[in-house]
């Protein structure tokens, strides 16, 4: 019997390559090798058991910012503490961003969460500080957050291009592929080089069906080292065959 692969197979292919799809059967496995060998490490937040004591890492690493109303806001009486004890904000800043940029790179998801919340309790208004965390967050699979966190970044500053993108994306994520497309669109008004942006935006064209900015799109990802999946571009050539540049 031959094989067919079904259109959640076929999605699942092009937007993996991208994180757009998650996949459950690899985080299964995961739990249950995790569980097998006691590995508890920050970077296995998704899989790890969530312990008594992990979740009151999490917590604290969090402390001085509250997620539920879809932003980042500032809680008052846990960011006091912190904000009394810098005498220097400049000279630290860059400290916790150095080391939460190490610690992120370690896996060390919690780590990294608590130095970057750190940095923006104490410049809250500066919206580049709301990248790193947001990544911080997802890394530790709290998509809620991070979302939260780069909505306000980008509302503080609409015109950063890496704000305008993980935005964008996080809307994909949801399914609010309208505005994904619209604010990728933006991202690559702002910053032409953004290679991921022009790839997004391929993948989205093909399941609009506008052939045209897919072309367009997938010739420019390719040329700034995005690639494409060539499941892609066998279905979007069999739709309408690549044009003469």
């Amino acid at each position: 019997m031959q094989f067919r692969p079904t259109l959640s197979v076929f999605v699942a292919t092009i937007f993996g390559a991208c994180g757009g799809v998650e996949t459950s059967g690899l985080e299964e496995f995961m739990s249950t090798s995790q569980a097998a060998t006691g590995s508890v490490g920050d970077g296995a937040g998704a899989f790890a058991p969530d312990t008594s004591w992990k979740s009151e890492r999490k917590r604290r690493s969090m402390l001085g910012l509250a997620y539920g109303s879809g932003r980042a806001v500032v809680v008052p009486s846990e960011a006091a503490a912190l904000q009394e004890a810098v005498e220097e904000p400049a000279g630290s800043i860059r400290l916790l961003q150095k080391e939460g940029h190490a610690a992120l790179g370690e896996n060390r998801a919690l780590d990294a969460i608590a130095l970057f919340t750190k940095a923006v309790l104490l410049e809250p208004t500066v919206a580049e500080h709301y990248i790193p965390l947001g990544r911080a967050l997802l890394s530790f699979k709290l998509e809620a957050q991070a979302r939260a966190a780069w909505e306000t970044g980008h509302e503080l500053d609409p015109e950063n291009a890496q704000l305008t993108f993980h935005v964008a994306d996080m809307a994909y994520r949801k399914g609010d592929h309208e505005r994904a497309s619209r604010l990728f669109d933006r991202t690559v008004q702002l910053d032409p080089q953004h290679a991921a942006a022009w790839g997004r935006l391929a993948r989205l064209a093909y399941f609009e069906e506008d052939d045209d900015k897919a072309w367009r799109a997938t010739w420019r990802a390719e040329e700034l080292g995005e690639t494409i999946p060539a499941l892609l571009r066998a279905r979007l050539a069999a739709r309408s065959p690549e044009p003469l540049r």
